[in-house]
């Protein structure tokens, strides 16, 4: 919640159009990191509804961890993220 808070505390005063754009950024950052397979996992295939969360309280969450899921992508950095994402595993 730390994340979607400050999220929407950057993204009150700027156009839709620059929202959509960090909500996309963001979207991908999350979804490629660590938690959210985790929370897959948990979830839906384990559903052990026991996630081992990389931070036990949003509090800690560091705040240069907290600025890197926030930074915008760069059309550059988001095509080789999807890339990377889309990729099939071998």
């Amino acid at each position: 919640s730390r994340i979607i808070w400050s999220h929407l505390k950057r993204c009150r005063n700027l156009s839709l159009s620059k929202v959509f754009d960090l909500e996309w950024s963001l979207a991908i950052r999350l979804s490629s990191e660590p938690d959210f397979r985790e929370g897959v996992r948990s979830v839906l295939i384990d559903k052990d509804q026991s996630p081992k969360w990389r931070f036990s309280q949003e509090e800690r969450v560091p705040i240069g961890e907290l600025n890197r899921l926030l930074a915008p992508y760069s059309p550059h950095d988001l095509r080789g993220e999807l890339v990377r994402f889309c990729r099939p595993k071998t």
